[in-house]
């Protein structure tokens, strides 16, 4: 991006900052879902209101702080204000990341060492984030790592610190903080103390479960804003156990059927006011996820499918799930005002998904006969 002296001028006095000092030569850093390696770098100016994703590692080519003492990559999610200036320091040797203030002079003397915002792929990055909100953001403990806890998968924690030798330390000191994204039992998706018909109707459709986790998490919106920041987590810091939350958000969102087709038959899903409102949002944001699954998947790293060797056929699972779902709930009147945005959307996730060699169906007329749910999900049988 070139930019004109006035230009610069204007974008100075009316960005913000995300000030990254100590970063070794050789070592790798990005905003947004760039990933470079620096050479005399200080972080980024001209940075615009909203949601922004600092990322910092030590990098292959790093001849400092490459120890396997130091998580594969550390991150700062969070909200900016308009010029806002956020200035992080890392110290030498590894240990807390420190917050600072520097004053107007102290800028400017860093200049030459800050790069311009990523322009180029803001557009991507809002498709990528838009739905995760302030509230959101805040089950973030600030800085966090390849390593920092979610709350409900510390078996994934300790896997990830087996891959690099570092078994036991998942408590150790600067890991006691816990992301805190939704925690709930996929396999166990019906109400304690149900029937035995809910227990069979609410262990393949997962609807039950979808309202009293988003009643319990501000609500479908918020739901989905969890599920993009789960992803930014595991395909930007490669923060294992945000994996497995991504996998139990995605799964509870395409096997809600019923709740999909008509939202107003689960009030617990949403608080006080008209339902009827309500309701037409959840079908709103029902799309807004297809679309987010566009993002995602256009957006996946390259070493995502060695990494996770089972994420294709987790997606082409998850995807089918929702489209018997969806297809079914077109023919409900509620969504008929949306069926040219939802074949839209749906046009959309099949062309992504095939550049990438995998096969989507399109979106039935109708219903389908379900098959019995298998798999990583599948129901436990239990006694009632």
């Amino acid at each position: 991006m070139s930019l004109t002296q006035n230009q610069a001028r204007v974008l100075w006095d009316a960005g913000g900052f995300a000030v990254l000092l100590g970063v070794a030569r050789g070592a790798e850093a990005g905003l947004d879902g760039t990933m470079h390696v620096v050479g005399a770098f200080a972080g980024y100016k001209f940075v615009p209101p909203g949601l922004h994703a600092l990322v910092w590692g030590a990098g292959e080519g790093s001849s400092e702080g490459a120890a396997a003492a130091l998580p594969l990559r550390s991150a700062l999610i969070k909200h900016w204000g308009s010029r806002e200036r956020v200035v992080l320091t890392l110290p030498e040797g590894g240990g807390e990341v420190e917050s600072m203030t520097l004053e107007e002079a102290g800028l400017r003397a860093l200049d030459p060492r800050l790069a311009s915002y990523p322009f180029a792929g803001l557009d991507e990055w809002k498709r990528l984030t838009a739905c995760i909100s302030r509230e959101v953001a805040d089950v973030l403990p600030g800085v966090v790592d390849s390593f920092t806890p979610v709350e409900g998968e510390q078996d994934e924690v300790e896997a990830a610190l087996r891959d690099v030798g570092r078994e036991g330390e998942g408590g150790a000191e600067g890991h006691r903080k816990t992301i805190r994204l939704p925690v709930f039992d996929l396999k166990r998706s019906w109400r304690a103390g149900a029937p035995a018909e809910d227990v069979t109707r609410w262990s393949r459709d997962k609807s039950d479960l979808w309202a009293r986790v988003c009643g319990a998490h501000g609500g479908p919106r918020a739901l989905l804003g969890h599920t993009a920041l789960a992803y930014i987590l595991f395909a930007q810091v490669w923060n294992a156990p945000a994996l497995g939350a991504y996998r139990r958000l995605v799964a509870l969102q395409c096997r809600a059927h019923a709740a999909l087709a008509e939202p107003e038959l689960f009030a617990d899903a949403f608080g006080s006011g008209d339902m009827a409102g309500n309701a037409q949002d959840a079908r709103e944001t029902a799309l807004a996820f297809v679309e987010l699954l566009v993002a995602q998947i256009g957006s996946l790293p390259e070493h995502a499918a060695v990494e996770v060797p089972d994420l294709e056929e987790f997606f082409e699972g998850e995807i089918e799930a929702l489209r018997r779902g969806l297809g079914a709930a077109l023919a409900v009147r509620g969504w008929w005002g949306l069926a040219k945005r939802a074949q839209a959307a749906w046009s959309q996730l099949r062309a992504v998904a095939a550049k990438r060699g995998w096969s989507i169906d399109t979106l039935p007329q109708g219903d389908e006969e379900e098959d019995e749910e298998e798999g990583e999900y599948a129901p436990v049988v239990v006694e009632t």
